[in-house]
Order: structure tokens, then C-alpha cells, then sequence
């Protein structure tokens, strides 16, 4: 990386080592920051070094919680992720930990498990990213076929948003990848995103020019739907924002109607909605630091007052679940009988790739008006 770079790199961060107070709230909140010092410590020491110790940067969740609980209205966040970026760029970035989560996102992204599927007159599809068709593929159908019928030329794209390759700093190969979604939408005159996935949500509202980003939970809530949500009324469940989402009251605000309309009680942790805990997936973490993840997701159930906890991120619900009763919002509402029991089962890898696999023959076999194909085949006709 040049010294321009470097230096332009520098005045992106001046914020933080400028006007960062060592007040010490964030840190009070984070066991990354409770273990390395504050933003502005760990920022001065990393341009002291001009990139060198850049590892440290990898083990924050990039979660946001510090930006969200900051006096000063700052963004270290932010500054963790452009010190990840220039490691990648200074080939200080490379992690022989985190090929199974890039290993990963490949597979999303190949001709094996992407597909879309675009009918005649299609404007809107379902992404629904790439956990929820490997953990939860019968309610990832149902939701299709629901929405469906409200929305006839409705389409879908399996495929990965890239996040993880963002998250990790890989700036020129995640706009790479992301770039070819955009030309898939441009290519076939796709004017809106239906998302069920927080993070797939996050990507598209900030790098999906031209389009509207709507999740299947706002979609859900609308009165056109209001016949098809379950009545369960049974006890309180306490509900986990996904850290992804934190500033995004929208969501949050659906998410919640649902469950109430549904009957269920809600127990408020005392860490939601801005200022919600990160589950412990988030940047990649587990990968480099597993106790530190492990903390968050303590942290997370030891709020719940031993109430089992809903949440509306399938990667959530999975880390979760390793530590407390934790079910995925969608289940509840078309399987909600199953779910209350505690009967019903998200696959885990290797099972996941064969779900994901299966889910894309359904789509195949099942729909054949329209256009069909892999990323690659609908980017090269």
C-alpha cells in the first residue's frame, strides 16, 4: 500500500483519535476493548505501527455496540473495519482461520448451490441469504409459497451477499462479487429485495443502488397478512435483535407486531435494540477468537431471565441456541406448534449444504416459466 493511501487511511480515523474522551463506556460493554483499551488507545498504537499488530483488528466483532453507546457520537466500528481493510491491502490480512468462512460464502456464490429463478414479468425476488435454505429449508418454501400468492411473479435468488469478504477487509474482491448481484438486478429490471436475513439486509441498503430493500418481516406485518400468523399465546419469550440491524427500528418494530399479534408476551432485555448485544458470530470472530464469542453469547442468555429467546437471523439462532432455548421468528409463525415444543430442528453442517442443495432442485423442478440459472449462467446470457 502507498504512503498516500496510508496517510488517507490515517484522516479517516482522525475522528476517533482526535475526539475519542477514554470515557470508557464502550468499554465497560465489550470484553475486545476491556482486554486491548479504548478506540483511541488501540488506534494510536495501530498508526504508530502503521498497520503492524493487525490481528487485533480481526477480533472485534465489529458489532457496533461502541458506536451505538458513544457520547461523542463516534464510529469505531467503523474504524476497526478500515483497519481491517488496510491489513488486507499491507498482505497483513491473511488468516488460515477464516478459509472455512470464505470457503463458505464460495460455495454460495457457486454454479453447485446459487440459482435464480425470474418468471415472466418478475420485478421483486427473495433473497433469502445462505443460512436460512441450509438450516431451515421447509420454512424457507413455506415462505416462498406465501408470499407468492400475494405477489404471483414473485422470484428468488440463492446466492450469498458477500458479507463475510466485506467483514474481513477484502474491499476490491467483496465490490467484485457484489457487483455481479447488481448486474443480475440491472440485467433483468429487478426493482425491489425481499430479505430475511439481518445481514443480507445491511449489504443491500448500503451498497444496492437503485433498489428497495425490504425484509419478509415488514412484508409479514402488513394487514394483507394478518390471516395468515398463528395464534399461539403462550408465556413471554425475550427477544434478541441481531447486532446487524441495531440501527434499524424499523425492523425491530415488525418483529416485535409479529410476535404480539401472534399472542406472545414480550420480555425486554435490558441490552435490544441499539444497544443489543452481538450474539458472538459477528466479523468473523469465532474464527481467530472463540472465547471471546463465547462471552457474547453468555452475555446475550444471561439476559433472557431463562426465557427462551426469538430472534430473526438464522446465524443468530444457530450460536445461540448452543447456550439457551433460542428459535427463529419464521418457524414460530409456520410451524408454531413444532417450535413452541421445542420440536423442531435447524440442520447443521454438512446436512446444511445438502438442504441448500435440494432446496435449488425444488426450485427447479417445480418452476420452469421464466428465466432459471445459476449467478453465472444469468451474468453470461
Amino acid at each position: 500500500m502507498s504512503s498516500d493511501t496510508l496517510i488517507a487511511h490515517y484522516f479517516y480515523i482522525q475522528d476517533i483519535l482526535i475526539n475519542c474522551i477514554d470515557c470508557n463506556i464502550c468499554v465497560k460493554e465489550c470484553g475486545f476493548l476491556q482486554e486491548n483499551g479504548t478506540p483511541r488507545e488501540i488506534g494510536d498504537t495501530w498508526c504508530e505501527d502503521r498497520g503492524a499488530g493487525s490481528k487485533l483488528c480481526f477480533e472485534c466483532n465489529l458489532c457496533g455496540l461502541c458506536t451505538a453507546v458513544c457520547p461523542k457520537r463516534l464510529d469505531p466500528q467503523a474504524m476497526f473495519l478500515t483497519m481491517r481493510r488496510v491489513a488486507v491491502e499491507l498482505g497483513l490480512g491473511e488468516f488460515e482461520q477464516h478459509n472455512t468462512i470464505l470457503n463458505y460464502e464460495r460455495r454460495g456464490r457457486s454454479d453447485r448451490f446459487s440459482h435464480c429463478y425470474l418468471p415472466e414479468g418478475c420485478d421483486t425476488v427473495l433473497f433469502p441469504g445462505c443460512a436460512l435454505p441450509g438450516t431451515r429449508p421447509d420454512t424457507l418454501k413455506e415462505l416462498f409459497l406465501l408470499v407468492r400468492r400475494k405477489i404471483p411473479n414473485l422470484g428468488i435468488v440463492l446466492d450469498c451477499c458477500t458479507k463475510p469478504t466485506h467483514d474481513l477487509g477484502r474491499d476490491k474482491q467483496f465490490h467484485r462479487y457484489f457487483r455481479e448481484l447488481l448486474d443480475i438486478t440491472r440485467q433483468y429490471a429487478l426493482k425491489k429485495i425481499l430479505v430475511a436475513c439481518p445481514n443480507c439486509y445491511r449489504i443491500f441498503s448500503k451498497y444496492g443502488e437503485g433498489l428497495e430493500i425490504v425484509t419478509v418481516y415488514e412484508l409479514l406485518n402488513r394487514k394483507s397478512y394478518a390471516d395468515i400468523l398463528p395464534i399461539i399465546d403462550k408465556g413471554r419469550v425475550a427477544v434478541h435483535d441481531a447486532c446487524s440491524t441495531r440501527f434499524n427500528s424499523g425492523i425491530q418494530d415488525d418483529t416485535r407486531d409479529l410476535l404480539g399479534k401472534m399472542g406472545i408476551e414480550l420480555k425486554e432485555m435490558k441490552h435490544r435494540r441499539h444497544t443489543t448485544f452481538c450474539c458472538g458470530e459477528g466479523g468473523s470472530v469465532p474464527f481467530l477468537r472463540p472465547d471471546l464469542a463465547k462471552e457474547w453469547s453468555n452475555k446475550r442468555v444471561n439476559e433472557t431471565d431463562y426465557y427462551r429467546m426469538v430472534t430473526y437471523c438464522a446465524g443468530c439462532t444457530h450460536l445461540l441456541r448452543k447456550v439457551g432455548q433460542t428459535d427463529h421468528l419464521l418457524d414460530l409463525i409456520f410451524f408454531p406448534q413444532k417450535t413452541m415444543s421445542g420440536k423442531i430442528k435447524a440442520s447443521i453442517s454438512p446436512i446444511t449444504y445438502t438442504n441448500r442443495w435440494a432446496v435449488k432442485r425444488w426450485l427447479e423442478t417445480r418452476f420452469s416459466d421464466g428465466v432459471s440459472g445459476t449467478r453465472r449462467q444469468l451474468l453470461h446470457r
